[in-house]
């Protein structure tokens, strides 16, 4: 009698652990969701979906490595092949392995070539390998399929980004922005289309608000620092430098300018503009690593 209540004890604990890692998965609470996975699956090797949940949750914070070898096992177990091969596809991308995101997802489609949201994907790894004319017909027939899908409009939204007209871009981000995409991606995306156009302070602003919806997310205390440093003020000298073009412009005008002042004759005004030259090159070398250490020093905190 005794032996059968602690079954049935044991049972019910593990039913509401299971419970509990679904709930963590679903809120997007991943380091919790992965410490309590590790309390259970010595005993649940077989369960795929533990596999899957560890996978995706370890991709989520960014730590892709972990995340391709946990999804793998899902696979290996029997879990949506589908589902695997679309993830496995976005981690080939950020570790920029082109041959093998391809080959994920058109596994991804072969398992499902209804889903628009597999059409969304390879759409966005077609333009970032420059396939330009395959990503749009990619991106149209995923629009077509499923146009109020909030992860297709996602994608739409980061391919119109990328060397599109104004007018396109505006169109794409109104429709991604009234989808139904969760607020934390939302900011994140706000906060990269801010990047890219150079609006330094608002991307730092969306990246920050992101942040503090889920701070467990490596990647994103990695933008949020990126952010933060690109409008130190201390890194003002490098900011000139990257909107006039980059060092090797500054390096072209420096030189020009030098042998320019020493050809008319003024030597003085040239020795002085080489050595401020000179002090410049050397503290934009040194600015970002003083300004990482600064920070550390001072044990930055978001929020």
């Amino acid at each position: 009698m005794i032996e059968h209540e602690d079954i049935e004890m044991n049972e019910n604990y593990e039913e509401a652990a299971f419970e509990l890692i679904e709930h963590y998965f679903e809120i997007g609470k991943y380091a919790q969701t992965i410490e309590l996975i590790h309390g259970v699956l010595d005993e649940h090797l077989e369960n795929s979906r533990l596999w899957y949940i560890l996978g995706y949750s370890h991709y989520a914070m960014g730590d892709h490595n972990r995340a391709e070898l946990q999804l793998k096992e899902a696979l290996n177990l029997g879990f949506c092949e589908e589902s695997i091969f679309h993830h496995l596809g976005y981690i080939y991308m950020k570790k920029e392995h082109w041959k093998e995101a391809e080959e994920a997802f058109l596994e991804a489609l072969r398992a499902n070539p209804d889903s628009a949201v597999n059409h969304a994907a390879y759409a966005v790894l077609m333009k970032k390998m420059g396939h330009r004319k395959k990503a749009k017909q990619l991106i149209t027939k995923a629009r077509e399929m499923d146009p109020e899908n909030s992860i297709v409009l996602r994608n739409y939204f980061i391919l119109e980004e990328i060397n599109s007209p104004k007018k396109q871009r505006v169109l794409a981000l109104e429709q991604y922005m009234n989808s139904s995409d969760s607020e934390l991606s939302k900011l994140l995306h706000l906060g990269i289309h801010a990047a890219f156009h150079n609006k330094e302070k608002e991307a730092q602003e969306y990246f920050r608000q992101a942040f503090l919806l889920n701070p467990e997310d490596k990647e994103l205390y990695e933008l949020l620092e990126e952010s933060e440093l690109s409008v130190h003020p201390l890194l003002a000298p490098s900011r000139l430098i990257e909107h006039v073009g980059g060092t090797a412009v500054i390096w072209l005008m420096g030189v020009v300018i030098y042998f320019s002042l020493l050809g008319l004759g003024f030597n003085t005004a040239a020795v002085l503009f080489i050595k401020c030259y000179i002090a410049l090159a050397l503290y934009t070398w040194i600015s970002f690593p003083l300004v990482k250490g600064l920070r550390k020093i001072r044990g930055y905190k978001y929020g």
